[in-house]
């Protein structure tokens, strides 16, 4: 730790002293650390040895706090997220079995899912539901159940629909002459006529048809998909993973008005605990539940939902295989979702899945990683991880922990443009940092559990309060 650094006198009974910790701070010029100060602004004041530490500590009379040897790191950046469409689904939407439902069973799932719901009719009187696949799906298996109320229910993680004949009739879709258009695929029965599942661009008429939840409504679940974020289990769902996702900072993939205009608020009120880095859509409207026109009045505006928490400055964009160009261009490569990483779909899916980490990095891409994360499924990255490590670093698991730790953190501060403000644990930067009691930088992500979050020096999930 330098001697040379100032420390404000303003400040200095109101900082707080970590001692005593596996610090692994991201850091080129120090990777490894005993102990910091965090600053009453949030801040990392010091990084050093316990010694440097506490030395500082005795002499202004800090209060100091034991880490008791765990594995300290930077919090997490996850580059992929929808967190309005995951809280919603997950407190206000029938979530589905992920398998096993056909057009025999579907009807009656959905009248037990849709009873599972802490928040109703945030939708009206839409019933919305989540799964990955109704196989041999017609709109008949729910219209016996649900003549007059309209259901939708996504597919395929948000790509697919099924509709029953309501929903299809307010979304204005003519059951026997809808016309197919580019990017659509409407499916039809025998006799020709719409069978009620759409995917991508055929999907359309019905999100933009649903009633959106209100603001208060979705300042609601964007407190509870943060607490999420910290700590990878829904307060409103039976806990079905560990906790280990300990995210400080990400990207959300589909903002639209609703969820700008409830970031703002939340920020204002002091209460969002995580960093927002915001792409809004500019299309397909699909994605981010809202038209076009809509949209585009939302883009050039979009400076005006900026808050201290909320960057609303990004795009995404696809990019061929010439990987080479990534870097030349600047251009970040984001690989997700993770959970395909390794996975038997990817697999089958004879090359035309795949995250070739290898061909990133041997000519330097910025490489960021997110979770594609949207109800049912949960942020979880860690244990992803380890399927990697070693493909990673060139067969070295050391060389891919390394690697992986810094592309979760520093890496992804870097997509943001945010390096000088977060990423790493350094003097001068924000105090976001989480505790596991795993070494993340031997490779160890199967079966890493976090106990604890920190935002801007405030502890924003413990395993011991939860």
């Amino acid at each position: 730790m330098s001697r040379s650094y100032s420390y404000s006198s303003c400040s200095q009974r109101n900082a707080t002293a970590y001692i005593n910790g596996r610090v692994y701070t991201v850091s080129d010029a120090s990777p490894w650390a005993e102990a910091f100060l965090v600053g009453s602004d949030g801040m990392f004041e010091a990084v050093g040895t316990n010694i440097e530490v506490m030395a500082i500590a005795l002499e202004d009379g800090l209060i100091i706090y034991d880490l008791r040897g765990k594995f300290i790191m930077p919090g997490i950046h996850d580059a992929h997220v929808y967190m309005l469409l995951a809280g919603v689904g997950m407190t206000s939407q029938a979530l589905l079995p992920m398998q096993g439902l056909n057009s025999t069973n579907i009807a009656g799932e959905l009248n037990h899912g849709s009873c599972m719901c802490k928040y109703a009719h945030t939708n009206q009187d839409w019933l919305v539901g989540w799964t990955y696949l109704i196989e041999n799906f017609h709109r008949d298996a729910l219209d016996k159940a649900y003549p007059h109320t309209p259901v939708v229910i996504h597919g395929a993680a948000g790509y697919s629909m099924f509709l029953n004949t309501e929903a299809l009739r307010r979304a204005g879709y003519s059951v026997e002459s809808e016309q197919d258009g580019q990017d659509t695929l409407h499916l039809r029965d025998g006799a020709g006529r719409l069978t009620g599942e759409f995917a991508e661009m055929a999907m359309s008429k019905a999100v933009t048809a649903i009633p959106q939840p209100s603001v208060a409504h979705v300042k609601r679940v964007l407190k509870h998909t943060q607490h999420i974020l910290h700590r990878c289990q829904s307060l409103f769902l039976t806990p079905d993973s560990d906790n280990r996702a300990g995210v400080t900072s990400c990207q959300e993939a589909s903002a639209n008005s609703a969820m700008l205009q409830a970031l703002r608020k939340v920020d204002a009120e002091g209460a969002l605990k995580v960093n927002m880095h915001t792409h809004i859509v500019y299309a397909p409207d699909w994605i981010a539940e809202e038209g076009a026109e809509s949209l585009h009045r939302l883009i050039e505006d979009a400076a005006s939902f900026k808050s201290e928490h909320v960057d609303t400055r990004f795009v995404k964009i696809i990019l061929d295989e010439d990987f080479r160009r990534y870097k030349d261009l600047n251009i970040t490569a984001e690989m997700s979702p993770a959970i395909f990483f390794v996975h038997p779909i990817t697999e089958s899916s004879r090359g035309l899945m795949h995250w070739s980490f290898p061909r990133m990095i041997e000519p330097s891409a910025l490489i960021t990683i997110g979770s594609d994360w949207c109800a049912p499924n949960l942020p979880d990255l860690l244990p992803i991880m380890s399927n990697i490590v070693e493909s990673v670093g060139d067969g070295d698991k050391n060389v891919g922990a390394a690697r992986i730790c810094r592309i979760l953190t520093l890496a992804g501060a870097e997509a943001v443009g945010r390096q000088d403000k977060f990423g790493s644990i350094e003097r001068g930067k924000k105090a976001n940092f989480i505790a596991l009691d795993n070494d993340l930088s031997r490779g160890e992500f199967e079966g890493a559990r976090l106990l604890t979050t920190w935002f801007e020096g405030e502890i924003v999930y413990d395993e011991q309060r939860a």
